[in-house]
């Protein structure tokens, strides 16, 4: 009941965002219950018994009592609505009103400034110096000394004495500045109490900025997400202070999973379960919790500990998981606006973790598989040079040379046998690499000439060694080596395909011939004939069942 009522009255509800807005609401929010308190009392200890024992009515003094009140009523509504300015000087209007009361308000028809109008004329000076500037306390200041300055010359004119007898305003007098030392004191202390905690959580705050610029530095040197957790709630428990912190990420099903903790306890929750985490997770908003709240709303709270904060992280509203505080204490809003720097700091770094490991498992798979297509490129490489050295070696044999020269002499090319070769050819046939040497008054230009790789020949090329060989003409010599190896390969294949076409036509002759005979001797004996010709066979047998006939049925001219 006692907490209830103290949260009703005393919290501030509505959030303000400046720090001097917090402090004068939350010190008008105590002058308010104080005025109301204080004005009570003054009724029941004051008026009431003057009221009593004269059967005369104060009205001036009723009346200024209840406007206070409904002042402070109004104000606390105001204060709680953000409407801060005008509770204040709504109050600030009742106050004065309260205390020169007994000047504006009198039986006599003159203002009288007593002694008790002196004990309370610091209130409304000191209550405008802590909830207003200078400005406005200059303007207050001002107008209560207009105030006093007209009712001293309206005094001047009352002159009727005036008997006080000491001992019966006594009580009076002692009510009277015990209230007005209250009043100061409850503003003071507030003001005081709150300024102090602005200094403290200012203080924090730069602190907590310091080391999280520092955590900022630690999270981006972490190289896996195991680290990257590790680290966050090292430096967490180490600066802040707090001890129970966990980290739930997202899993591919949308719960909560205790990614790292501080102590043992449930592993997971479900998107759907009425907890503050998962709560969190669905409205992507900061939420806090107390023992006061339902157990099911704070079921995932350690028994040590009375408050927790579930903070989202999330990098462009894609939320990653959920960072829970657990304290002893209440958040203030800045303790949570630095949580939840925390949390977007995490979720910077979570990212950047996982990015980065995407994209080194990407090239990893990239590497690997360009390293296949290498070593493929490889093997087709070495098969296809080994292949074309295959077949022009057949080429070159299937003419019945191991090597074929020629030499060019003027216009005329001389085809020879290239089986004494100059050194410097030799060496360029071998390595395949372009030779240049002088000899004599000559320059010989050895030019490999190659297709695929694979050496086919050489060129030699002689001038004359007072002719310096500039890098372009090398160049151009390489060239016409390429065309002609090209070259080269393509005669190769024109040739190939005349004796393919030429075999397949004296095939389509000889099946022809074949099929146009009708008697088998007269078959057997075209066929051979055919054979003969076409293959340059010089003795052509053909056997029919040689286990039961021996003898060839077809025996052409020329057999030995």
């Amino acid at each position: 009941m006692i907490t209830r009522f103290r949260k009703q009255v005393f919290s501030l509800r509505h959030t303000y965002s400046n720090p001097l807005d917090i402090q004068r609401a939350q010190v008008l929010l105590i002058v308010d219950v104080a005025i109301v308190v204080l004005a009570i009392v003054t009724t029941i200890l004051l008026i009431l018994p003057t009221i009593i024992s004269t059967g005369t009515a104060d009205f001036a003094s009723l009346w200024s009592t209840v406007v206070v009140i409904i002042a402070a009523v109004v104000s606390h509504r105001l204060i709680q609505s953000g409407r801060l300015n005008a509770a204040i000087w709504i109050m600030l209007a009742a106050i004065i009103l309260g205390t020169l009361s007994g000047l504006l308000f009198t039986t006599s028809g003159f203002p009288n400034i007593s002694s008790s109008l002196i004990v309370f004329l610091p209130v409304p000076i000191i209550a405008a110096g802590v909830l207003l500037n200078r400005r406005a306390l200059i303007v207050v200041m001002v107008l209560m000394l207009v105030i006093l300055t007209a009712a001293a010359l309206a005094q001047r004119g009352n002159t009727a004495p005036i008997t006080t007898i000491p001992a019966e305003t006594a009580i009076n007098d002692l009510t009277l500045v015990a209230i007005s030392i209250i009043v100061v004191s409850a503003i003071l202390a507030a003001f005081l109490g709150t300024l102090h905690r602005i200094a403290s959580e200012s203080f924090q705050l730069i602190t907590q900025r310091q080391w999280m610029s520092q955590l900022g530095s630690t999270l981006s040197s972490a190289t896996n997400e195991a680290d990257l957790l590790s680290n966050s709630l090292t430096m967490i428990r180490k600066s802040v202070g707090q001890q129970f912190v966990e980290i739930y990420l997202i899993n591919e099903d949308g719960n909560l999973t205790l990614a790292s903790s501080s102590g043992r306890r449930r592993s997971a929750i479900r998107s759907t379960d009425s907890n503050i985490l998962a709560e969190a997770a669905r409205t992507r908003t900061t939420l806090t919790v107390s023992l006061e709240d339902d157990p099911a709303w704070r079921g995932h709270m350690a028994a040590s500990t009375s408050y927790a904060a579930a903070v989202p992280i999330m990098v462009n509203n894609n939320l990653m998981g959920i960072l829970d505080f657990q304290d002893v204490v209440p958040f203030s809003q800045n303790e949570l606006d630095t949580l939840q720097e925390l949390a977007d700091q995490i979720a910077l770094s979570l990212q950047h973790v996982r990015v980065t490991t995407d994209m080194k498992t990407l090239l990893e798979d990239q590497g690997k598989t360009i390293t296949r297509l290498q070593t493929q490129l490889q093997d087709f490489n070495r098969r296809q040079q080994q292949n074309v050295g295959e077949v022009w070696g057949d080429y070159v044999q299937g003419r019945g040379r191991q090597a074929i020269g020629y030499n060019l002499e003027g216009s005329t090319a001389v085809p020879m046998q290239a089986t004494d070769l100059p050194s410097g050819l030799e060496n360029t046939l071998k390595s395949g690499q372009l030779d240049v040497s002088t000899q004599g008054s000559e320059q010989i230009i050895n030019v490999p000439i190659k297709f695929r790789d694979t050496n086919l020949g050489a060129m030699s090329f002689a001038v004359p060694s007072d002719h310096p060989l500039s890098q372009r003409q090398i160049e151009v010599a390489t060239t016409v080596a390429e065309r002609l190896a090209l070259a080269l390969e393509n005669t190769r294949l024109f040739e190939q395909s005349q004796s393919q076409a030429l075999r397949e036509r004296k095939a389509s002759e000889v099946a022809a011939a074949l099929i146009g005979a009708t008697d088998v001797r007269v078959v057997l004996n075209m066929a051979a004939e055919q054979f003969k010709d076409a293959l340059g066979a010089v003795n052509t047998r053909i056997y029919i069942q040689p286990e039961t006939l021996m003898e060839p049925l077809a025996q052409p001219q020329g057999e030995q």
